[in-house]
């Protein structure tokens, strides 16, 4: 009885942790289905670099197929800031979003002040080295690359907080029609 009691103590501690502390709710669906959002969003919305890099390649033959590098150098302008921006600005809207479930979005206030945070940082650093401010190139173009990975990871924690809360929604549904016809059907035994 004591472990029990132990491990519900963790199991509330964990969940006071900032951004990740409720994990431990979400299914193995939630995270997997997260995944394949975030894989499609990040092929999508990268598309100008990627095909931009492949264009580099066809065009000029000093690249000698070394796609990465010319990934890298198509990016190497702070670019990355202006897609981080983009890609958590439907953090906003997930978070705030109003679901008939027994769940709310867990750490709110951490998403929208870590995308506000990034979302400002990245419109500095974007508009600054579009300026020709002097600044570091190799560390714009290094903190970009920061940014962005930071980016994703809080989509990512978003998406798999966001089908957590729709797959509950989605059970009490279920739950909900099977009553009715439980109910139903005991009702109708009864005629």
């Amino acid at each position: 009885m004591h472990l029990k009691l132990f491990l519900r103590k963790i199991l509330k501690a964990v969940r006071t942790i900032p951004l990740l502390g409720h994990l431990i709710d979400c299914k193995l669906e939630d995270f997997s289905e997260a995944f394949k959002e975030l894989i499609t969003i990040l092929t999508m919305s990268t598309l100008p670099l990627t095909l931009g890099a492949l264009l580099l390649l066809f065009t000029d033959k000093s690249w000698n197929n070394e796609y990465f590098k010319a990934l890298l150098f198509v990016s190497n302008n702070g670019e990355l800031f202006l897609y981080s921006a983009s890609l958590i600005a439907p953090i906003y809207y997930i978070a705030m979003q109003k679901i008939k479930t027994r769940k709310e979005f867990p750490s709110t206030q951490s998403h929208i002040f870590l995308v506000s945070l990034i979302m400002f940082i990245s419109i500095v650093f974007f508009n600054a080295s579009h300026l020709r401010i002097d600044l570091n190139d190799n560390y714009i173009s290094n903190f970009s690359r920061y940014i962005f990975i930071i980016s994703t990871i809080l989509l990512y924690l978003a998406l798999v907080y966001r089908n957590s809360r729709m797959s509950t929604s989605l059970r009490d549904m279920k739950e909900t029609e099977r009553n009715y016809v439980e109910d139903y059907s005991a009702h109708r035994s009864r005629i």
